[in-house]
């Protein structure tokens, strides 16, 4: 095509729908009074098999989801009445949320979000061994495992270790990735199982 074709072609371009430029200067808007306000931008509309995050952000250890509703009056309803629990968006393992992760990834994560504590290298071990959960290799995760893969979460910032050397999966996420695994019943059943394995709730609460 040649260089008139495309200037015509671009201011014959149609005009988007209003809604949706009001939306995109929404979202800038956000993105700019986010990042004032010292947060890190990662990325912007991201979507996935589960649903559309607006805009994500980092704030040192935590990772922030923006959920941007924009109205051009006061005469319609509220945008933060409009954010509901139902347009939250599903929070799916770490690899949903970062490419760069891999199943073996996700499989540490989840298991630190089913902790939920700040644990040694050997305790996330035994949890895992309790789940039965494999490595893509099809093997069990032993604590040289678990070390090599937590190394690569904290990088990336979806952990923190504390001064005693325990690692716990980086909030908000953890939380929210931990309310979405027990609404499903069979993972919820078997990460219970699991800790009842690890703590041997069977021997020591015997009726």
């Amino acid at each position: 095509m040649k260089l008139a074709d495309r200037i015509k072609a671009w201011l014959h371009r149609p005009e988007r729908p209003e809604h949706l430029r009001r939306g995109e200067l929404g979202e800038r808007a956000a993105k700019k009074h986010l990042q004032k306000r010292g947060l890190k931008f990662l990325t912007a509309n991201f979507r996935s098999a589960r649903g559309e995050i607006d805009l994500i952000f980092r704030d040192d250890d935590c990772l922030v989801f923006a959920e941007v509703k924009t109205r051009s009056s006061e005469g319609w309803t509220r945008p933060a009445a409009a954010a509901t629990a139902a347009a939250a968006p599903a929070v799916g393992d770490i690899t949903t949320l970062d490419l760069t992760m891999q199943a073996d990834d996700a499989q540490v994560h989840d298991t630190l979000c089913a902790l939920q504590a700040p644990c040694g290298l050997t305790r996330i071990a035994d949890m895992m061994a309790a789940a039965d959960l494999r490595t893509a290799r099809g093997t069990g995760f032993n604590p040289t495992e678990v070390r090599r893969v937590v190394e690569r979460l904290l990088v990336a910032g979806h952990a923190t270790r504390d001064t005693q050397g325990r690692v716990r999966a980086a909030l908000p996420h953890a939380e929210a990735r931990l309310r979405e695994m027990l609404r499903e019943p069979l993972r919820a059943t078997a990460w219970f199982d699991a800790w009842r394995r690890l703590a041997n709730f069977d021997h020591g609460y015997g009726l």
